[in-house]
């Protein structure tokens, strides 16, 4: 992971191998936790499925086996942090009388301040928020 992060303060002119950088750090830090791969059988297996109250046998022919790194509870802590930091900054942004359009995984699109005029600011390089609300 700190080649990606050295290669991306190395090129901080170039949008696109930034974007680039940063999407590849992002799914090696995540994507191998839950990696799951098909692998093809000549015959049946037998399934044991269940959901909620109900269960039921059924047989497939492509299972999902999983990755060399497989371990959804460690996947969950990484999208639960981002869950987090997303409640943070609405809070951030509606305690200080603005308003948000919406968030995505890892974004917040923030529109208006208290008096409906449109909002300036952002993050600066030391990690500070800075509002102009």
């Amino acid at each position: 992971m700190w080649m990606f992060v050295e290669q991306k303060e190395a090129n901080k002119s170039d949008a696109t191998l930034k974007k680039g950088l940063k999407c590849i750090g992002n799914a090696g830090a995540y994507g191998p936790l839950v990696e799951l791969n098909e692998q093809k059988e000549n015959e049946d297996i037998p399934l044991d499925v269940y959901s909620g109250e109900h269960y039921h046998q059924q047989t497939i022919r492509e299972p999902e086996v999983p990755g060399a790194f497989y371990f959804p509870p460690l996947a969950s802590l990484i999208t639960a942090g981002g869950r987090l930091l997303l409640a943070l900054a609405e809070k951030c942004v509606t305690d200080a009388g603005g308003t948000y359009l919406f968030c995505d995984t890892d974004s917040l699109c923030v529109v208006a301040n208290e008096n409906g005029g449109f909002s300036r600011g952002g993050i600066s390089k030391s990690g500070k928020f800075l509002a102009q609300l």
